[in-house]
């Protein structure tokens, strides 16, 4: 059986620390001391996965450690080595400094506390601050630091293709709607999205603007069938033709200002 609470410290564990970080942490852990009804919740989702797998840390040990992973917003492989390296992070969390877990070990063990029960735990802390006048909890503080992440950069040619391809399922949309007759036109999706790889990996000059210039010239069709097929869908008054237009002009003056910035470009070279 899971214990709830770590009842005896090993011998050679770590003392208290005199650093601004192991007050902070002591006086965190002095908070939840005097709050053991919160590991009620915890055990309460511990129970299920007992019944299948070994006894592992207590559930005051796994509480604290998602305490600590969003106290340092460290990863899980920062939070290993941070129990392994730091004292007063080690000593919070009830473990023993002899006996490490690997990172694997640890996402499995808070991971399997859910969401709800969280929430539930996380209750008395505000009631506990305005209790204390330390905060009144009529306004929240949202976390918006910047962090480093690997998006796709916005070139010309897929710009062309995400406009291709818009407009595209505009025109496709119109057409299953109204019927070929009244919107004719032609799908060159296909042939956007073939030609925007191709960009990227060219290496000759004269080559990549060849490619950029029958890119261009299918963004232009595109638009010219677009443009033939507004009247049509005006026509029919269907409560649907005000958002399409709408879309239409929205998403059609977009792919024509990436055309004109993309053919300068083009023409420069």
């Amino acid at each position: 059986m899971r214990l709830k609470r770590t009842t005896q410290m090993s011998l050679c564990g770590p003392e208290p620390v005199d650093h601004p970080l192991g007050e902070e942490l002591e006086s965190i852990s002095g908070w939840l001391d005097a709050h053991p009804e919160l590991l009620n919740e915890v055990a309460a989702d511990l129970s299920a996965r007992d019944a299948r797998s070994r006894c592992g840390l207590s559930c005051e040990s796994i509480m604290r450690c998602a305490v600590l992973k969003h106290l340092c917003g460290e990863a899980w492989r920062g939070l290993a080595f941070a129990l392994r390296d730091s004292l007063p992070v080690c000593r919070f969390a009830r473990m023993d400094p002899l006996n490490p877990l690997k990172k694997s070990a640890l996402q499995s063990a808070v991971d399997a506390v859910s969401a709800e029960t969280w929430e539930r735990v996380n209750r008395p802390l505000p009631q506990a601050a305005q209790a204390a006048g330390v905060e009144t909890g009529e306004q929240a503080r949202v976390d918006s630091t910047v962090t480093e992440t690997h998006i796709l950069a916005p070139s010309d040619s897929r710009l062309l293709y995400d406009g291709v391809r818009v407009l595209a399922d505009l025109l496709v949309d119109a057409w299953k709607r109204l019927g070929k007759a009244a919107v004719p036109c032609r799908d060159r999706c296909r042939a956007a999205k073939r030609r925007c790889p191709a960009i990227r990996t060219q290496r000759g000059k004269e080559a990549r603007a060849k490619l950029y210039r029958e890119l261009l010239r299918t963004a232009a069709n595109t638009l010219g069938d677009l443009d033939a097929a507004r009247p049509a869908v005006t026509e029919s008054g269907a409560p649907w033709s005000t958002h399409w237009l709408a879309c239409a002009e929205h998403y059609s003056g977009l792919l024509e200002a990436v055309v004109v910035q993309a053919a300068r470009r083009v023409l420069l070279r």
